[in-house]
């Protein structure tokens, strides 16, 4: 399994442990702030972190952002599978009212699962039902959120937010 993690200043593991899943857990430390794989700002100095990796791979959405106009039906966000595909694996997601509610801007959708095969990786396709409104104005979001992985692990892209725009 190749993964790589950057920032942009100087970044250091400094402990390896394989886990009982086969995956690892690494330690280390950071002086980078938001930048390539790091998604929060430094703290002051020195950032410690840990992260995990499992043979099984990471689910992630394809994009943090979706843009959808409010003429569409619906909303399609893609979940991918990356740094490893042994086992079958599942992942809940779930659709979280942001400045729009369910039921009148977008079609609620809570608890799906998501299936892949031992060797499968190939993106899966979230499709969230989209309700017109005619000409609704302002700004309107909500989220749809990856939950409850069992053998793959979440990524750093669980989240996605979908903007519905003017028709």
């Amino acid at each position: 399994m190749d993964k790589t993690l950057t920032g942009t200043s100087n970044d250091y593991a400094r402990a390896v442990q394989e886990t009982t899943d086969g995956g690892f857990i690494i330690a280390g430390y950071s002086y980078s702030g938001i930048s390539d794989d790091k998604s929060e700002t430094s703290r002051g100095g020195m950032d410690y972190w840990l992260v995990k990796f499992g043979l099984s791979g990471e689910l992630n959405f394809a994009f943090t952002n979706y843009d959808v106009s409010e003429a569409n039906a619906y909303c399609d966000l893609y979940v991918t599978r990356t740094g490893g595909s042994v086992s079958n694996v599942n992942v809940n997601y779930a659709t979280v009212d942001g400045s729009v509610l369910a039921g009148t801007d977008y079609v609620a959708t809570n608890g799906v699962l998501l299936i892949w095969s031992d060797g499968e990786t190939n993106a899966k396709l979230v499709r969230v039902g989209i309700i017109n409104r005619y000409g609704a104005a302002g700004a309107r979001n909500f989220r749809v959120v990856l939950s409850n992985a069992v053998v793959a692990v979440l990524g750093a892209r669980s989240n996605a937010m979908v903007n519905i725009r003017k028709g």
